[in-house]
């Protein structure tokens, strides 16, 4: 009886997989409509400059964000396929190029409309919060929840050049936290990528604190200095928002998160 359960959850698990595997490539071949493409191109600047294949692909990856995830309104705020599509573009232009599944730990993203009040002593996300009430922009749980403010995602997603995208932050720090601890060590392949991403890491983070101890202002927002976990997430940001000024003030840190996320925004022409 044991070997018969243990085959049929076997073959449960197998017809699950296929079922997905069918479902998600049906997403990635679905057109968008045409008012979800409206709002990609007035909402999201980093697609407008995206290659026409990474479109193609982003368009699809859309599909099975919104497919998957919960979005769920917070403070009154109704959720709209604005909100929905603007968030998934910048989530997912992080999957971009890469067989990663769609943040398969993330069940929900709260969506505040402006900066929400966190009460209590934790550590989440973008914030290391001491205890008391702390206003918030955006927090990434490690298991279940992103939560964003509306008011940040669409003014800083309409932006470029100003190193700030809290979708890029909170989904990076997901990324992070894929392999159980946000420390800013992400999941890669081999021992020498580690050995290589750690001493390049290890080498800009303290080159940031210091900067930051002498008010000495970076591409790279000083809010990175907090932790090597913020580091990973706020050098993410400035990747994708300012890549040409990120290249010549860290050319080793721009070709280390080249190497990671398999794309080249400096090349994109912005």
């Amino acid at each position: 009886m044991l070997a018969a359960l243990g085959a049929a959850i076997v073959i449960g698990i197998i017809i699950g997989a296929v079922f997905r595997s069918n479902r998600e490539k049906n997403l990635m071949n679905r057109e968008l409509p045409e008012e979800w493409l409206g709002i990609l191109k007035r909402n999201v600047a980093l697609y407008r400059f995206l290659p026409e294949d990474l479109k193609n692909e982003l368009q699809g990856r859309i599909n099975i964000f919104i497919d998957e995830k919960e979005f769920e309104g917070c403070g009154e705020l109704a959720i709209s396929d604005e909100i929905k599509v603007t968030i998934a573009a910048n989530a997912c232009i992080l999957l971009l190029n890469k067989k990663l599944e769609c943040y398969p730990t993330l069940n929900s993203v709260l969506v505040y409309p402006s900066a929400y009040i966190a009460r209590g002593a934790r550590r989440l996300g973008s914030q290391v919060i001491q205890g008391g009430e702390n206003a918030l922009d955006g927090e990434s749980w490690e298991y279940g929840n992103v939560v964003l403010t509306w008011d940040s995602v669409k003014y800083e997603s309409r932006k470029l050049g100003i190193g700030n995208n809290v979708v890029l932050h909170e989904f990076a720090h997901q990324l992070d936290q894929a392999n159980g601890a946000a420390d800013g060590i992400p999941i890669l392949h081999s021992r020498e990528e580690y050995e290589r991403w750690n001493k390049i890491m290890e080498e800009e983070f303290n080159e940031l604190c210091d900067e930051a101890e002498n008010g000495i202002e970076d591409v790279i927002g000083d809010y990175g200095a907090t932790n090597r976990a913020e580091f990973f997430a706020v050098a993410t940001e400035a990747f994708f928002s300012c890549p040409k000024l990120m290249q010549q003030k860290h050319p080793a840190l721009y070709l280390e998160l080249k190497d990671f996320y398999l794309l080249d925004p400096a090349a994109w022409g912005y």
